[in-house]
């Protein structure tokens, strides 16, 4: 019971920072491109990962296939999801941000419809619909439902960066046959840096990082090490001392701590559009996971 116990908190406390972590990448956007703060993000966080993976012989077993697939888990779920991401909150506020990318699992189903064959039942598509409403709801920009004047440019990539996010799971998924859910974290998160870090050499804007303000730093260094970091291990050490499911319903915390986070530090006004919205996302995504159950 005690480790199941601290299993739970320790999957809160990743939720917590996953959800802190939209606030953390608003702040470093005023001063950062989204390029840079991605390759700082992940080179902190592969620096908390590795000594971690090195301690519970996650290191090492690959084979070249294996490699070849976690590069593209990197290029595609890793840097994409993490630009497409940045790029999107360039535009939007926080509290859009993470009411969108809990679009994610109804990704999943969808990708594993298409590509796994697997069925989709009435049900899920049923809270499908509802997700994908919530999602219309939260990208309109105002209280009246004036389509053709918001700006869903933002909205758009924030969608992509939650397919991309579901397209990588569903990857990972079928990985996690041969490799470890650790190992597949470093070496696509590793991949996935080496080939932002590549776009950044090429870009010339690194130089950039020397002008950072402190709570920009402080806020990569949090996405970094909290986030990226210590989020994943402590993910992984909640799934392997309690229930997925139990683990899964916490994750829907965690656009209402970007919403109470987001309010006090940056002052976001949370319209009533945005709320209904996203809960009817956080409702149809429960329904299409419980549809799926049954």
């Amino acid at each position: 019971m005690q480790r199941r116990t601290l299993a739970i908190l320790a999957g809160l406390l990743a939720v917590i920072f996953w959800g802190a972590s939209f606030v953390a990448i608003k702040i470093a956007l005023t001063q950062s491109q989204p390029i840079t703060l991605i390759v700082i993000r992940l080179g902190i966080g592969l620096c908390v990962l590795y000594p971690i993976a090195w301690m519970r012989g996650a290191l090492g077993g690959l084979s070249l296939r294996e490699h070849v697939l976690m590069i593209l888990l990197g290029v595609i779920g890793v840097a994409g999801h993490q630009w497409l991401q940045a790029e999107g909150m360039l535009s939007t506020n926080a509290t859009t941000a993470s009411w969108l990318a809990a679009l994610a699992p109804v990704f999943m189903v969808i990708l594993a419809g298409f590509f796994l064959r697997e069925r989709i039942t009435p049900g899920q598509v049923a809270g499908l619909g509802f997700a994908l409403l919530g999602a219309l709801l939260v990208a309109m920009r105002t209280e009246g439902l004036e389509i053709g004047k918001g700006n869903w440019v933002g909205p758009a990539l924030l969608a992509g960066s939650a397919l991309a996010w579901a397209a990588y799971s569903i990857a990972g998924k079928a990985m996690a046959k041969r490799c470890s859910p650790l190992q597949i974290a470093v070496y696509s998160m590793t991949w996935g840096w080496l080939f932002s870090l590549c776009l950044l050499l090429i870009s010339g804007d690194w130089t950039e990082a020397f002008m950072f303000q402190p709570e920009v730093w402080w806020a990569l260094i949090f996405l970094g090490v909290a986030s990226t970091g210590f989020a994943y291990a402590l993910y992984f050490f909640a799934l392997s001392g309690s229930q997925a499911t139990i683990i899964a319903a916490l994750q829907y915390l965690e656009p209402l701590i970007t919403v109470v986070i987001a309010i006090i530090l940056l002052g976001e006004v949370v319209t009533t559009m945005s709320l209904f919205g996203g809960g009817l996302i956080l409702f149809g995504v429960a329904w299409v996971e419980r549809a799926g159950r049954a």
